[in-house]
């Protein structure tokens, strides 16, 4: 049976998120590079509107993760995230065996 082989389930797990998570991120990653290239863009003073779009962007990045991880060590507690650890940490070492 398939759940013996467990470096074939991974390897496969792999693959399947790689595929599911393609289109979507091809099509986020290729929309900025499509609006540069725009003409009409281009004739009005875009660089600057796209270095605002790339700054905001980043810091909306960084508040989103540290604002997260303050959000979910206030709500869940560092306790449990540490319990968390400790589990997997113990799973990864069993698999190890």
């Amino acid at each position: 049976m398939l759940w013996n082989y467990q470096p074939t389930l991974i390897g496969l797990r792999f693959v399947l998120s790689f595929l599911i998570l393609l289109v979507p991120t091809t099509a986020m990653g290729l929309t900025l590079p499509v609006l540069i290239e725009d003409p009409v863009l281009r004739q009005t003073n875009f660089g600057r509107a796209i270095g605002l779009l790339y700054g905001s962007n980043t810091l909306g990045a960084v508040a989103g993760a540290v604002l997260g991880e303050a959000y979910s060590i206030q709500a869940f507690g560092i306790l449990y995230f540490l319990g968390k650890q400790r589990e997997n940490s113990t799973v990864l070492a069993r698999a190890r065996q």
